[in-house]
């Protein structure tokens, strides 16, 4: 069964009411229907071509324009709370209570306004019982007046003045029939909402806010139903933002040194630490004999970028603002005397080496305990990635990570299996995910191997060019390969949400995406519920926007029990029947299982442990078995025959939509930063091509441009998008990696140049040659094509190859064939890869094109009959005066 985010027919809206009434209900500023109509009718269309929901009334989020705050926050749900400064702060645990229990809850009340709040009560009020997640969401974005069961106002001591807080018990009575109680008489999980009234300045008594929380109510003392436990399996994320500074080329045989931005991530990894508490947490809740059921529902969701990262720390690294420049001379000496200028804090060792080696030593042990999958590195967008039609960008973001994990963690990770944060796949990027197959040969599976395969076979590897360098190219790509993807030898799966397969083939939980390719879904209601945990609640693009509210609104004890006992129902609404046969014996009906998917993001360690407790409760319990990721992500064969069949048969035309975004994804990279990944991978890929391995050098060309691409991928990341009050400071960073990678490039660029002669050239003959320096400063050799444009009926012959050394020079000539008129004549030349792509900035030589009559000889020619001349006339002259000077001698 799906039980995902769909819109509904009725939707309300949350009012106040006056005290000891139930207020009644106002219809909401768009009705179900109305806001379906109207989304619809006022989108339009957005980054990678998802519609966007027009500007509407309601508060705005700093740093985003009205347009795109619509986008993450309904501004018809909650409205009232959303205007309120008034706000209510959830203290007590409230996770599984027992049916006929009371308990004493525990509330702050914050005054965030300028106004001085008297006369404030607070009472508790729920929904009826909900069965599922779905159903669960959207009943605590509903009106109060759905809240109709109603428990007693408690007065909070006041007046409550600017910028003060209190925090007050109110009784929690699950008994039934209790005059006191909120009219719970049978166990479920109910919507539950802290009304709070209040008299702010001089006006009335009025609603002011509320607070709101899933609530689950058991009875101990009931007859267990005949059922079958689903199965349960859970990913345990472990990411965190490195502060790789970008622009880091490769180096060999030695990698390259290790500069951060700064030194976070060490005090992530050091005790008490973030990173050093969630995989304690793991470690003791798994180890042992009572934690194996929990270790084998399990499985560490590691992000490759991460612990590439941590392993390198081990051997020290640097802290420092920028990185420089592989292609850069010897410093002049002048340039050394001002060694003493560089600020003394510019750089300086990293702290965390030993806290790096000690985490990764138990993180090893815990990976060889278990199971352990790769994320997409850096939690890059896999939608993102493919958008830019490199196949190289998309090899890396696709199988690298496997292979860090294998290589850092000494254990071998799940293979084909691809986890996009996003929670889905576009028809686009499903025609690329064959390229996920990580158990191919070595030469299709490694990118670097498959580029090297590509180039013995003389088969292009980048995009042809000879106008314009990759790097200004203005053009977007088109995200489908160039050329169909042969189908993996071995099936790839695919991680979605089960509300972003709509069209696509399905057999039960799994669907087909293109062949070879399964969409294996989990309930996209749960993880959006699961998603607004943690001190930076997330907004996914899988979430159904009537749901869609500021998560703030509710303190983060009330988000985390929603949470928890939104897991509990999962699982409760999964379980299968016991169907009787003849003879009256149970036959068990195998449930769905749950893929329980938290949030990928830098979640507070003690929420993440929560979700994990609770999961290991359900299994204790036995209301849930433990089900290895493996066998909840692998569909049987007879699953696998139908979905082939039906993926055939289903065959769609290119661009038709069946599967992806189910609602607009105000999270995604923009086009500019698809563009600027496109042109820098292209660019990045045309070096390549221009260079060629040497074997006296370990370094290879692919090794050297590698950590560029993996920039990129970082650029293109989900973490930190999907949260809105975080989303314009995540943009500004993946900018500022996209411009430091540019420059990088730019640098690169401009180390293979042909270099001006700084002079007109002045022809004798149309034969003179014109000679030109061609300069390398890559630190692999050059083998470049030389390319001119000029005047009509000019004819250049360059060389048919120009081999450049590593970090050389040469000089090379040529000849040309140029009209006579105009007397001077413009070329412009550029280098080139083999491929015909462009790598260099254009150079401009000017030749004197003058005949031979009035050109150099004809100049020389007559110079020499002038300088003869005047020696003549001087000879005469000095002669003359002899002359003269012996007459007058004679006459004296």
């Amino acid at each position: 069964m799906i039980s995902s985010d769909f819109p509904r027919s009725a939707v309300t809206h949350p009012t106040g009411g006056d005290r000891g009434r139930v207020p009644g209900r106002r219809v909401r500023a768009l009705g179900g229907s109305l806001l379906a109509a109207g989304l619809l009718a006022a989108t339009t269309v957005g980054p990678a071509g998802h519609p966007t929901i027009a500007a509407a009334q309601g508060r705005s989020v700093v740093g985003l324009p009205d347009e795109m705050t619509a986008q993450w926050r309904n501004p018809s749900v909650r409205e009232d709370d959303a205007a309120s400064d008034i706000g209510i702060r959830l203290e007590s645990p409230l996770e599984n209570l027992r049916l006929g229990t009371k308990q004493i809850v525990s509330v702050t009340i914050v005054n965030r306004s300028n106004e001085v709040v008297e006369d404030l009560s607070l009472r508790l009020q729920r929904a009826n019982a909900v069965a599922d997640t779905a159903a669960a969401r959207l009943a605590l974005t509903d009106d109060q007046s759905a809240y109709g069961y109603t428990g007693p106002f408690t007065d909070v001591p006041t007046p409550l003045r600017p910028g003060a807080s209190v925090t007050i018990g109110l009784p929690l009575d699950t008994t039934p029939d209790s005059p006191a109680g909120l009219g719970i008489g049978e166990p479920g999980v109910y919507p539950v909402m802290i009304n709070l009234n209040g008299r702010p300045g001089e006006g009335i008594i009025r609603y002011l806010t509320s607070e709101r929380f899933l609530l689950a109510v058991d009875d101990p003392d009931a007859a267990p139903h005949p059922s079958v436990a689903p199965g349960i399996t859970m990913l345990w994320p472990l990411t965190a933002p490195t502060g790789l500074l970008a622009g880091e080329t490769g180096e060999a045989p030695l990698s390259a040194p290790l500069l951060l931005e700064n030194d976070d991530l060490a005090a992530q990894l050091q005790d008490g630490g973030r990173l050093d508490q969630l995989l304690d947490t793991y470690v003791d809740a798994t180890s042992g004999e009572s934690g194996s059921a929990l270790r084998e529902a399990t499985c560490l969701a590691v992000d490759p970028q991460l612990i590439d990262v941590v392993d390198r720390m081990r051997d020290g690294y640097t802290v420092a603002a920028e990185r420089p420049s592989p292609v850069s001379g010897t410093r002049r000496l002048r340039d050394s005397w001002r060694a003493d200028s560089i600020p003394p804090d510019a750089e300086q060792p990293g702290a965390g080496a030993a806290a790096a080696d000690e985490w990764l030593n138990r993180l090893r042990a815990a990976a060889g305990q278990g199971c352990t999958v790769a994320l997409p590195w850096a939690g890059t967008d896999i939608n993102a990635v493919t958008r830019t039609g490199n196949q190289w960008l998309v090899r890396e973001a696709l199988s690298r990570g496997t292979s860090v994990v294998a290589r850092v963690l000494d254990t071998e990770p799940e293979q084909n299996l691809v986890i996009p944060l996003s929670g889905y796949v576009t028809e686009s990027t499903a025609a690329w995910l064959p390229l996920a197959d990580t158990t191919a040969a070595e030469d299709t599976v490694n990118p670097e191997s498959a580029w090297e395969n590509l180039q013995r076979n003389e088969l292009p590897t980048v995009r042809r060019s000879t106008d314009t360098a990759a790097l200004e190219d203005p053009a977007m790509p088109d995200p489908y390969p160039l050329e169909p993807i042969p189908a993996p030898a071995a099936g790839v799966r695919v991680l979605v949400t089960d509300n972003s397969v709509w069209n696509a083939p399905t057999s039960g939980r799994f669907a087909g995406l293109g062949a070879g390719v399964t969409g294996v879904t989990y309930q996209g209601s749960l993880a959006a519920t699961l998603a607004a945990t943690g001190p930076e609640p997330l907004t996914v693009g899988y979430s159904n926007p009537e749901t869609r509210h500021d998560p703030n609104l509710d303190s983060d004890r009330a988000r985390l029990t929603t949470g928890t006992t939104a897991l509990r129902l999962a699982v409760e609404a999964a379980r299968g029947e016991a169907v009787p046969t003849g003879d009256g014996a149970p036959v068990p009906e195998a449930p769905e299982p749950v893929l329980v998917v938290p949030p990928v993001a830098p979640t507070a360690p003690a929420d993440s442990a929560e979700l994990l407790a609770t999961v290991a409760r359900l299994l204790e319990s036995g209301q849930a078995r433990p089900l290895s990721l493996h066998e909840a992500t692998t569909p049987d064969a007879d699953t696998e025959a139908a979905l082939a069949r039906s993926t055939e048969s289903a065959d769609a035309e290119r661009g038709e939509s069946r599967f992806g975004a189910p609602f607009p994804d105000p999270s995604v990279p923009s086009d500019g930063e698809v563009l600027a990944a496109t042109q820098q991978s292209n660019y990045m890929n045309d070096l390549t091509q221009l260079m060629v391995n040497d074997p006296g050098i370990a370094l290879t060309r692919y090794e050297f441009m590698r950590p560029l691409m993996l920039d990129l991928l970082r650029g293109l990341t989900v973490i930190g998008r999907r949260n809105a009050e975080e989303y314009a400071a995540a943009t500004a960073h993946a900018n500022r990696i996209f411009t430091l990678n540019r420059e990088m490039l730019e640098r690169l660029q401009s180390s293979v140049a042909l270099l001006p002669p700084g002079y007109v050239y002045t022809r004798v003959s149309q034969s003179s040659p014109l000679l030109i320096v061609a300069r390398n400063g890559l630190p692999l050799p050059v083998d470049g094509r030389i390319s001119y444009h000029g005047p009509p009926g000019s004819v250049v012959h360059v060389p048919d190859q120009l081999w450049i050394p590593a970090k050389g020079s040469i000089m090379t000539q040529m000849t040309a064939d140029l009209p006579t008129e105009p007397d001077k004549v413009t070329l412009m030349l550029r280098l080139s890869g083999s491929q015909g792509s462009v790598v260099s900035d254009p150079v401009e030589i000017t030749v004197q094109t003058q005949g031979p009559l009035i050109g150099l000889l004809g100049r020389l020619i007559i110079g020499a009959l002038v300088i003869a001349l005047i020696i003549r006339l001087i000879q005469t002259k000095i002669v003359r005066r002899i002359r003269g000077a012996r007459g007058t001698v004679g006459q004296r």
